[in-house]
């Protein structure tokens, strides 16, 4: 009786403080495992899911298939303006040959009658000659962009494409500091005949 009294209140402290006072200690076996390295283990998973895997280089669209990525509008719209280039460079080819002509024929007028020098200065046809030499270049990349640009639309060359808005670029740049030239020359023409006039003046 006395024994059982004293295993019951063995039992109740080892309860209350946490198995402190264990009469009934358990075996190695039945112990439970250290779960420490499997729980961290766990958690090296979940922040990296896939720690070892590779990064894959997604593949690169070739040049060549450029032109096959733009929308059927922005192919045609693409194809009437090839369509106007073109004809603007052969308006462009027909206009230098006719500077051409007008320039050597006033040298031709001016050689066979030199009164006419009195009248219409022989300088003129100079400048025909100069203006078909200078509209050579834009015409030719005018008519480069229009070539490369149906080869782009018709076989998918994404060089040709390339090449083609190069062609177009160089066209527009050359204008451009064509224009600026004409500009600042004409101011200069300008101003020189206002201080000749004015100087003719006083």
């Amino acid at each position: 009786m006395i024994f059982n009294f004293k295993h019951h209140i063995l039992f109740k402290a080892s309860f209350y403080f946490g198995g402190i006072l264990n009469p009934f200690p358990m075996n190695e076996e039945e112990l439970p495992a250290d779960n420490t390295n499997e729980i961290e283990s766990n958690q090296v998973r979940s922040e990296d899911p896939a720690p070892y895997q590779t990064q894959r280089s997604e593949p690169s669209t070739p040049r060549s298939a450029v032109v096959m990525e733009l929308f059927p509008e922005a192919q045609m719209h693409l194809n009437r303006i090839r369509q106007w280039t073109y004809f603007f460079g052969i308006i462009g080819y027909i206009g230098i040959g006719f500077l051409l002509i007008v320039g050597v024929g006033l040298f031709a007028l001016w050689s066979s009658m030199p009164e006419l020098n009195e009248t219409l200065p022989s300088w003129i046809g100079l400048i025909y000659v100069v203006l078909a030499g200078a509209y050579i270049y834009p015409v030719v990349k005018l008519m480069e962009f229009s070539s490369k640009m149906k080869t782009a639309l018709g076989k998918a060359e994404g060089m040709d494409l390339n090449a083609a808005f190069q062609a177009l670029r160089q066209h527009f740049g050359y204008l451009g500091w064509f224009t600026v030239a004409f500009l600042i020359l004409y101011v200069l023409i300008l101003l020189i005949v206002m201080v000749t006039g004015a100087a003719a003046a006083m």
